[in-house]
């Protein structure tokens, strides 16, 4: 399962890097401890190594999804749409 999670590099809005910062917290907060990494062997399309992360509270991406961190990615352009509409809310569609 890829995950996507709001940009704090590069945000579309001032809505997604408040977003992204929170889950950037999180994620120190779950990685905090012994964590097992799980390389996958493949990578995505930036080149990235695809690993599932598990940490004293439990995958990583799993939890960060629940929460609404994060959201399983999907290419497209619609799906691109959907997740802008779920860090930023607030803008029209």
């Amino acid at each position: 399962m890829e995950p996507d999670a709001p940009e704090i590099s590069r945000p579309r809005y001032n809505a997604e890097l408040a977003k992204g910062l929170i889950a950037s917290g999180r994620l120190r907060q779950l990685l905090d401890g012994p964590v097992t990494i799980g390389r996958s062997g493949r990578t995505d399309r930036y080149g990235r190594t695809l690993a599932s992360l598990t940490g004293p509270k439990g995958n990583v991406v799993v939890i960060l999804i629940q929460e609404s961190l994060a959201v399983r990615y999907e290419p497209g352009r619609e799906a691109y749409k959907r997740r802008e509409l779920h860090w930023c809310s607030n803008i029209s569609k």
